[in-house]
């Protein structure tokens, strides 16, 4: 991979987690609740290394899918928890 190629793949990474979080700050903004800015932040993560990975070689497709596994895992608490406290929130 050649350094401007390098440089457009780094500006799509940090554009498709700009708007992942702008769509977290919507999400925040509706809810009153930031605690979905972590899973809007570790689902984005994931993902983008996800993508990223395909442009890589066996070896880096390995450790991106790993980090595409960690930040589904993480994630998958995030949502979890906010759903737990506002059923408590509700129906005590």
């Amino acid at each position: 991979m050649d350094g401007s190629s390098l440089i457009a793949l780094g500006g799509a990474q940090w554009l498709a987690l700009a708007l992942i979080m702008a769509c977290a700050w919507l999400v925040q903004q509706r809810t009153g609740n930031s605690g979905w800015v972590d899973a809007f932040w570790t689902f984005g993560t994931g993902l983008v290394a996800a993508g990223s990975g395909r442009t890589g070689h066996d070896r880096r497709l390995g450790v991106l899918a790993a980090m595409a596994g960690g930040g589904a895992r993480i994630g998958m608490g995030s949502p979890a928890r906010q759903l737990h406290r506002r059923f408590h929130a509700w129906f005590g």
